[in-house]
């Protein structure tokens, strides 16, 4: 469903509201669950942001500077990622692919990346 400009703006900023200063960014893999369900998947690493979430230009969230996990919680392939806040509570999931494969026990960096909403 296409949605302009401002209205993707609009949402990129509450998405950044709502993860508040210093939200989680946790990766896992299997299907995206519904609507903040819980994930059927595994959690293989769990990130914080140093600040906010990032900025948004045009519906498109640039993240910010992450804190890196120094220990992947288990083995497997991210295949989505879950937006909380500080106190762990359900922003939004997204899926995403091409991610190389997390190992249990070695570091996990997010260097960089967008989240593109609304259809843009």
């Amino acid at each position: 469903m296409p949605v302009n400009t401002t209205s993707r703006q609009a949402y990129a900023a509450s998405i950044i509201s709502q993860a508040g200063s210093a939200a989680k960014i946790h990766l896992y893999n299997g299907a995206v669950p519904a609507s903040g369900g819980t994930p059927a998947g595994t959690l293989l690493a769990e990130c914080v942001m140093s600040g906010a979430l990032g900025t948004a230009t045009g519906g498109v969230i640039t993240l910010g500077a992450v804190t890196g996990d120094p220990s992947g919680n288990a083995n497997g392939t991210p295949t989505f990622y879950r937006i909380l806040t500080s106190s762990d509570v359900w922003v939004a999931d997204y899926p995403i692919s091409g991610l190389p494969a997390i190992i249990a026990g070695a570091a996990v960096d997010i260097t960089g990346g967008t989240i593109t909403v609304g259809d843009a």
